[in-house]
């Protein structure tokens, strides 16, 4: 059966949670039987628990029959992407641990200033406007104060927590497992390894005992805490430190208010986009951004030479826009697909008007990483091979952006003279690199492999250029 592209959009919002009600029943009704279908689903998800193993949690047991996924085979996934909340997804992937509270350290009642240690690293910026110096993407932040007066920013800290915050907020980095939130809003996802990352406003503690929640101070000194996966209990900061915690779980939320003697009141739960706003990706054509991908504005030398610990980032950045092709264009895609191999050539025509986007991924580990992205145009061209990135850099280049001055194997594997590196390398197994073009164009889901001892992979995307309006 050929999975046509409504299919592959609507397994996309499957995966983001982006469908009614009605629309994942009849998809999940259609997932039993069809099994092409629970393939692409396969293929499309970029969590790092297999179908497989979520298939037999309890809450999915429920739902599904386990044999409806026995002819499937089971590959592995990278860590978990907080972009992902598809209730059968996360169940494989809630951990529910109790940390005490004993060696905790605030900044805080006694109101001690934070150490000048750093102890997270800005890793995507979208439209942040800082009232103070600017940092870099990528750049290690100090525990210290911090005020971001729109836009938004994620940080991953030393612990391996990520936090989003959206502006205007005012915050402080405490230490590597404590952020401390002033005003504004902020969504915390917590891996296994960072449980017990300690979140404070000035009425509440909120100690994560799950994966994702999300916390809104307003100026006037209450707290919302959103539980959006897991589970987290939450102390107040004015009763002392024997006074027993609310525990909220996935899908509650609660109002603190600013008056120490009142009692907490429900409230409805908020959703990541609820509470984050909506990203600022339609300026740039991109309607949805999942997995390890990640805008960026800038690609500097560090990003080709410097292996960084934590998560693997595919970062995507917006280049020249509306450019019209003076002469036949090289790429080596332009047919939906799944494409394991690289190797061959398609001509984009002189007089197309495109939009071009590139993907940089330099790995921090050997795992694969995996990332999907939804345009608003259709994808014309996809460019793999070093030889024709290099000669399209001249056309779309960007100042912002260090390009390779020299050729170099920037592209992805195996291309035409891959066997010839194996053999001269004496590498004996690999993992291809793999791009899907949905069938109406619009997705593109790559998953990358690199060498963290110094490789790094680039695509370059030509969507088609909207017209232009006088």
């Amino acid at each position: 059966m050929k999975i046509e592209g409504r299919d592959i959009e609507l397994l996309l919002g499957y995966l983001g949670s982006e469908l009614s009600a009605q629309e994942t029943a009849t998809l999940e009704e259609r997932l039993m039987v069809e099994e092409p279908l629970r393939r692409q689903l396969l293929e499309l998800s970029i969590e790092e628990s297999t179908l497989i193993g979520w298939a037999k949690t309890e809450r999915t047991l429920i739902a599904l029959d386990n044999k409806a996924f026995e002819d499937l085979e089971t590959p592995t996934f990278p860590t978990k992407s907080f972009f992902l909340q598809s209730p059968w997804l996360t169940a494989a992937a809630i951990f529910v641990a109790l940390v005490g509270f004993a060696t905790f350290v605030a900044l805080d009642r006694k109101g001690n200033e934070p150490s000048a240690l750093s102890v997270a690293r800005l890793v995507a910026s979208i439209d942040a406007d800082w009232l103070s110096k600017a940092p870099l993407e990528n750049e290690a932040l100090p525990a210290g104060n911090y005020e971001l007066a729109g836009g938004a920013i994620d940080l991953l800290f030393t612990d391996g927590a990520r936090v989003s915050l959206s502006g205007p907020a005012r915050f402080s980095l405490v230490s590597a497992r404590h952020i401390h939130l002033d005003a504004g809003n902020l969504v915390a996802q917590i891996p296994d390894e960072a449980l017990g990352f300690i979140v404070t406003s000035p009425q509440s503690e909120v100690v994560d005992l799950g994966t994702e929640f999300g916390l809104s101070v307003s100026h006037e000194g209450g707290t919302d805490v959103h539980v959006i996966d897991g589970l987290v209990e939450v102390l107040s900061r004015e009763s002392g430190s024997g006074s027993p915690g609310v525990r909220i779980s996935e899908g509650q939320a609660r109002r603190f208010h600013h008056q120490p003697d009142s009692a907490p009141t429900e409230i409805p739960v908020s959703s990541r986009a609820s509470l984050l706003g909506k990203e600022s990706h339609d300026r740039l054509g991109v309607q949805m951004l999942r997995g390890s991908v990640r805008i960026a504005d800038h690609l500097g030398a560090q990003d080709y030479v410097a292996t960084r610990e934590g998560q693997n980032w595919i970062k995507l950045i917006a280049e020249q826009t509306d450019v019209t092709l003076s002469e036949p264009l090289m790429v080596t895609l332009d047919t939906p697909g799944t494409y394991r191999k690289f190797t061959t050539t398609q001509i984009l025509p002189p007089g197309s008007r495109v939009n071009s986007y590139l993907l940089h991924f330099r790995p921090s580990s050997g795992n694969q990483v995996r990332g999907v992205i939804r345009f608003d145009q259709p994808i014309l061209g996809v460019i793999c091979l070093s030889s024709h990135l290099g000669t399209s850099d001249s056309i779309f280049g960007i100042p912002s952006v260090d390009y390779p001055s020299a050729p170099s194997p920037r592209g992805l594997e195996p291309g035409p003279h891959f066997d010839e590196y194996l053999a001269k390398t004496g590498t004996t197994h690999f993992e291809p690199d793999e791009v899907i073009l949905s069938q109406d164009r619009s997705v593109l889901c790559i998953n990358a492999n690199a060498n963290p001892e110094g490789g790094y992979d680039q695509v370059r995307i030509l969507t088609l250029a909207p017209p232009t309006t006088d």
